[in-house]
């Protein structure tokens, strides 16, 4: 895919060196502009979950990027993603947020198209166009590559991506603790929560793929009224989760960056500590019962994950306290629409899928007890980013920088570091930095390979690679 070059020093936006951000990318219409060129007409995004698309003829309307998308799956069980425009004026061919059809027909001309995105009906062919019109060459505009991911369905405009596995590296890791623990697999349940909030996608994808230091002051109220003793987060927020014992073999909890913008936070309960007393009945029961499938699936590690905050780069945000996925679909510089999913294990018994979709409404809907505070916070820095003073003061992400630790234990990344510093964060804007910088995958790829090895990467490498 082609690559628009602008001028722009990216040395000025992304200090590797000190650990600053500069302001002006929160809040600029031309850094956006370059965000959906370079960002989200190339990676993979998040679409669907495959129970979304359980039948023939189902298909949901999404994002990528600033383009709406339809995504179905037809008579044979294949799953398409095109763009949600008509080729013949332009005109949205599906009002609907999910349903159940055979074809999609443009109001404005009754242009049809099918499940797959082909042009299959056109009013007056005959007599009005005599036969001439070629119809396969005008179908709806397809996105180039759709793939799946145990049950998550990602798609990418860009033919030359890699293949998802490949952009999801590491990140399986995560991911599979999420979505692989019973061999049913996952679903979503209670809909989708949208609503939008007047701040910059960034900063909501970065909070939530690791920000365990704003917990104690942000969410505040409630700790108050006891949704956890403040002492506790308090404890949790003075290092690597030191309300964990630590000593020879035994991890409390750790951070992991990775290549390409992806990052990922892990709370650990102790080795043998199997009590989920963080969670209420029949919560607590359900993760006991099911403990020796996942530990037989995923392995001893896995088996004491208490927590997991993971972001996939740029806009996928999964958090695993209420088994939410948050997606962020820009709407320009200062405004995002969220998009909020439940995904529960399909084999689960119903009242425990419904106390996860009550937990993920009382703690992350738009009025949840948490995700006020978080919204509060974002819209501010971003409203602080476009003024005039302000954006040219740039945002410390230097916690810890300089006292990473790289290891190579087979888990996840080489790069492990202490669950409460900001080296998620850094490599969520050291991935944002090489996709805007970098002019081909080659180019990205030999970045996130001197990232995964520990070597340095260039500051505002050159737009080519």
């Amino acid at each position: 895919m082609e690559v628009l070059a602008v001028a722009i020093d990216m040395h000025t936006l992304v200090d590797r060196a000190r650990g600053l951000v500069s302001r002006r990318i929160m809040a600029d219409e031309e850094i956006y502009r370059l965000e959906l060129e370079r960002i989200f007409n190339r990676c993979w995004l998040f679409l669907a979950h495959e129970s979304q698309l359980a039948k023939p003829g189902q298909f949901v309307t999404t994002w990528m990027g600033d383009e709406p998308v339809i995504v179905t799956r037809d008579s044979h069980g294949q799953v398409h993603a095109m763009i949600n425009s008509c080729r013949h004026r332009g005109n949205s061919v599906c009002r609907a947020e999910a349903g159940r059809t055979s074809s999609f027909m443009c109001t404005y001309h009754g242009w049809t198209y099918g499940l797959d995105g082909q042009l299959v009906g056109v009013p007056g062919y005959e007599e009005r166009y005599h036969g001439d019109l070629d119809r396969r060459q005008w179908g709806l505009i397809p996105v180039s590559q759709v793939a799946s991911y145990k049950g998550l369905i990602f798609g990418t405009f860009d033919p030359q991506a890699p293949p998802l596995e490949e952009y999801l590296g590491d990140a399986r890791w995560a991911l599979d603790y999420i979505l692989d623990q019973r061999s049913g697999g996952t679903e979503v349940v209670g809909g989708v929560f949208k609503w939008l909030i007047n701040s910059n996608w960034k900063l909501s994808a970065d909070n939530v793929m690791g920000d365990n230091y704003h917990g104690a002051i942000t969410h505040r109220s409630a700790t108050t009224v006891g949704h956890q003793t403040l002492s506790r987060i308090e404890r949790r927020n003075n290092g690597r989760g030191d309300d964990l014992p630590a000593g020879p073999g035994v991890r409390p909890g750790f951070s992991a960056p990775l290549g390409w913008g992806h990052g990922f936070m892990c709370d650990l309960q102790p080795p043998g500590d199997h009590s989920f007393m963080e969670h209420p009945e029949p919560l607590r029961s359900y993760y006991r019962e099911t403990l020796p499938e996942l530990e037989r699936r995923l392995g001893p590690m896995r088996a004491r994950v208490k927590k997991i905050n993971l972001t996939l780069f740029p806009h996928a945000s999964f958090t695993t306290s209420s088994n939410m996925l948050h997606v962020w679909h820009p709407r320009g510089p200062t405004q995002t629409e969220v998009w909020l999913y439940v995904i529960v294990d399909k084999d689960a018994p119903d009242e425990v899928k419904q106390l996860l979709r009550q937990s993920a409404q009382r703690h992350f809907s738009p009025s949840g007890m948490f995700e006020q505070d978080d919204m509060d916070n974002w819209e501010l820095s971003t409203q602080a980013a476009g003024r005039t003073i302000s954006r040219n003061y740039p945002l410390h992400y230097g916690m810890g920088l300089g006292h990473e630790g790289w290891e190579d234990d087979g888990v996840v990344s080489r790069q492990i570091n202490a669950i409460n510093d900001e080296s998620n964060q850094r490599a969520f804007y050291y991935g944002w930095d090489d996709f805007i910088s970098s002019g081909n995958w080659d180019a990205l790829r030999r970045k996130r390979a001197a990232w995964e090895s520990g070597q340095p990467v260039a500051e505002g490498a050159a737009l080519g690679g």
